[in-house]
């Protein structure tokens, strides 16, 4: 570390003895993984709900195009999520942080 001696934080003991640019990687990849998990199981659920607003819309014409408008949001929304992650991906390496290369459902392990 250049000479100096290392400064460790109680606060965030876990990886607090890394360099600052990795626990901010670590940081970043499992709040965004934690995003990810939740913009997921939102999605998942806004599916299931316009399937069963659809089946439930019989012949009315307006219920079925609320299920499917409501669909197609869902869609576009995870598709700014994938995109989301995309950036976060290419980000990471051009900032050369090592965490959030590999942010596919990885944490990098403190070192």
């Amino acid at each position: 570390m250049n000479g100096y001696e290392r400064i460790i934080n109680p606060l965030v003991e876990p990886f607090g003895t890394q360099e600052g640019s990795l626990t901010l990687a670590y940081l970043l990849a499992v709040a965004f993984q934690m995003f990810l998990i939740v913009a997921s199981l939102f999605f998942l659920f806004i599916f299931i709900l316009s399937g069963f607003q659809y089946i439930t819309a019989g012949a009315d014409k307006a219920g079925i195009e609320a299920a499917q408008t409501r669909l197609q949001n869902a869609f576009i929304g995870l598709f700014i999520v994938v995109l989301t992650l995309a950036i976060v991906q290419i980000l990471g390496r051009i900032l050369h942080l090592e965490g959030l290369e590999t942010l596919i459902f990885t944490i990098p392990k403190p070192k």
